[in-house]
């Protein structure tokens, strides 16, 4: 259990990030008080040994496989070996895909796979989800990005019995064309 104040926009991944390398079971996670407070509580269950690159044994950097672009998506200007892309008009309209059943597979067994992602979206709204083999988003594995000036730190997860085969990044504005910018993805072993 966490003895500070963790304020108003903390959630279970938020916390599970502060105290890496340490592996948590959520126990209770629930909002009360027309969602003015929020109760955590984890149990420990392991620590990560420490990995390259500063990533945790059992994870894989994401960003060393391929970016594929969407129809009437663009690249944008970019840098190092971030993702930044201008999505194409129309809702749901896909700026990107990432092939991750390869990646999944050199994990080994897992119970359960997350996906750690630092964005920035600058111009409209973006959704992050994790596509099944039919190319069905998985329950609960979708997040939406609006646009800010902050780069955001989102986390979707997926059991093995679910088990995605890609990340993909889409557009949520009708008449715009929304820009995002992934700085990292990490796909790394919950359990």
């Amino acid at each position: 259990m966490v003895n500070e104040p963790l304020g108003p926009r903390h959630n279970v991944e938020k916390v599970r990030r502060r105290l890496e390398p340490s592996v948590f079971k959520v126990l209770l996670d629930f909002e009360f008080c027309s969602h003015n407070y929020r109760w955590i509580d984890l149990l420990r269950i392991g620590n990560f040994a420490s990995g390259q690159k500063g990533h945790a044994i059992g994870s894989i950097d994401l960003k060393s496989e391929p970016l594929i672009k969407g129809d009437g998506a663009s690249w944008r200007p970019f840098w190092a070996r971030d993702w930044s892309l201008r999505c194409p008009y129309g809702l749901f309209a896909v700026a990107g895909k990432v092939d991750i059943k390869s990646a999944i597979q050199r994990l080994g067994i897992a119970l359960e796979i997350a996906v750690d992602i630092e964005v920035h979206v600058s111009d409209g709204a973006v959704g992050i989800g994790l596509l099944d083999s039919r190319g069905s988003y998985l329950p609960a594995a979708e997040v939406i990005v609006e646009a800010s000036r902050d780069t955001k730190l989102v986390t979707l997860r997926a059991d093995n019995y679910r088990s995605p085969v890609s990340l993909v990044f889409r557009n949520l504005r009708a008449h715009e064309r929304s820009a995002i910018l992934v700085k990292s993805a990490v796909l790394r072993q919950v359990r």
